[in-house]
C-alpha cells in the first residue's frame, strides 16, 4: 500500500515534511550533543552571483507548491521549539553559513575552547569542503548503500572506518578530504570547482575539464589561475596526471574568464557583515503544545489513552477498527502515522528536558 501524505486536521500542510525535517534535526541533536544550532535558510530574491552570472543556478526545477505551503509552517514551528533560524535578504544560505562558522570557530579559538567545541556544517552540498578545518567538520546525509561503499573502500584502502552517526549521516574531516583529494588542501576545492564547474549550480568552468582531471591540474599548479596563465605562457611541461588535452582547454579561448567567474561563483563567503544571530539551544521556551498540535492526525479523545510507559502499545489499541465509515486499511495506515506522531511529540518533549536539564553546564 502507498504511503499516504500526511497533513493536519485542517489539510492544507502536509505534516509529513514537517515531522521528516525536525526527526532529523533531534537525531542530529542527540548524536552530536549539540549546545548551539543555527538553522539557515535562503531568502526570496536574487543575490550577488545571480548579478554577476544570470544563468547562475536556472537550470533548478521551480520549488514545489507543497513546500512552499509547508515551509513558513515550518519555520514557525522551529521557532516554537526555540532553535534559532537565519534568513538574511540578499545573501545565500551557504554564505551565512559559511561567516558564521568561521567566525565562530575563531571566536572559540581565541578564547582557548577549541578541544570543547568545534563546528559542524551540515548540508550534503561539497562546496562546503572548501571551509574543513581543524575546528570545522561537515555531516553530510547519507544512503545506506553509499555506507557499505564507504567501508568497504576504507577497508581497501587501509584507512579508518568513516564516521557514521545513525546510520544516515557521514562525519566528513580533514582526513576523508586528505583521503579523497591527495595532495589539496580544503581551499583548493574551490580552483577544483572552478575549472570542472558545478552543473547543479550552473557553474560554467572550463570546458573540458571534469571532476577527474581538476584535482590533478590544481595539485600541479597550486591554482586554477596559475594553470591557465602557466599554459598561455608556454613555459610549462604537462605535470603527470595531467591529459594533453586538458592543456588544450585552458589554452582555448574564454578559458581565463571561465576561471574567472567560476571562482568568484563557488567561493563561500566568511567576511559577511550579517545581523546578530543567536546560536543557543537554551533560552527560549518550548511551546510544546503547539508544536505538536501539527502531528495530531487524529482527534485528541482518540489518543486520550496514550500514556504511561507502555504508551505507544495503548495508543494502537485505543483505535477502532476501523472507525465508522472507514475503509480498514486506511484506518490502519492512519493509526500507523499517528502513532508515528505519537513518538515524534514524546521525542521532542524529551529532547527539551534533557537540554533544559545540561544548560546550566553550557555557555
Amino acid at each position: 500500500m502507498a504511503k499516504q501524505n500526511l497533513t493536519n486536521q485542517t489539510g492544507d500542510v502536509n505534516t509529513g515534511l514537517l515531522h521528516s525535517f525536525i526527526s532529523s534535526v533531534l537525531s542530529l541533536l542527540e548524536h552530536t550533543n549539540a549546545t548551539h544550532l543555527l538553522l539557515v535558510f535562503d531568502a526570496k530574491g536574487a543575490t550577488f552571483r545571480h548579478q554577476m552570472w544570470p544563468e547562475y543556478k536556472a537550470n533548478r526545477p521551480s520549488f514545489p507548491d507543497e513546500l512552499a505551503i509547508a515551509l513558513p509552517r515550518l519555520k514557525d514551528l522551529l521557532g516554537k521549539l526555540g532553535w534559532p533560524l537565519a534568513e538574511v535578504p540578499g545573501v545565500e544560505a551557504d554564505d551565512v553559513i559559511g561567516t558564521a562558522a568561521v567566525k565562530l570557530a575563531a571566536h572559540w579559538r581565541e578564547t582557548c575552547l577549541p578541544e570543547q567545541y568545534d563546528v559542524t556544517i551540515v548540508s550534503p552540498d561539497k562546496d562546503f569542503f572548501q571551509l574543513l578545518s581543524d575546528d570545522i567538520q561537515i555531516v553530510r546525509p547519507i544512503q545506506s548503500r553509499s555506507v557499505a561503499k564507504l567501508r568497504k573502500e576504507a577497508e581497501e584502502e587501509g584507512r579508518p572506518q568513516p564516521n557514521i552517526l545513525g546510520s544516515t549521516f557521514h562525519v566528513y574531516t580533514m582526513a576523508d578530504f586528505e583521503a579523497a583529494y591527495p595532495g589539496l588542501k580544503p581551499r583548493q576545492f574551490i580552483d577544483l570547482l572552478a575549472l570542472s564547474g558545478d552543473s547543479s549550480d550552473n557553474v560554467p568552468g572550463v570546458r573540458n575539464i571534469g571532476v577527474k582531471t581538476a584535482p590533478a591540474i590544481v595539485a600541479a599548479f597550486g591554482s586554477a589561475e596559475e594553470a591557465v596563465e602557466a599554459c598561455a605562457r608556454g613555459d610549462v611541461n604537462v605535470p603527470d596526471g595531467v591529459p594533453k588535452r586538458a592543456v588544450k582547454a585552458l589554452l582555448a579561448e574564454g578559458a581565463k574568464e571561465a576561471v574567472s567567474v567560476s571562482k568568484e561563483l563557488v567561493t563561500i563567503r566568511t567576511d559577511l557583515k550579517i545581523p546578530p544571530v543567536r546560536y543557543g539551544l537554551h533560552g527560549s521556551r518550548c511551546e510544546i503544545d503547539e508544536v505538536t498540535g501539527d502531528f495530531n492526525l487524529i482527534t485528541p479523545s482518540r489518543v486520550s489513552s496514550a500514556s504511561g510507559d507502555d504508551g505507544s502499545a495503548a495508543f494502537v489499541q485505543s483505535f477502532q477498527w476501523p472507525m465508522p465509515g472507514e475503509n480498514p486499511e486506511e484506518a490502519r495506515a492512519a493509526a500507523i502515522d499517528a502513532l508515528s506522531d505519537y513518538s515524534m511529540t514524546n521525542a521532542i518533549k524529551r529532547w527539551r528536558a534533557e537540554y533544559d536539564l545540561r544548560a546550566q553546564n553550557y555557555v
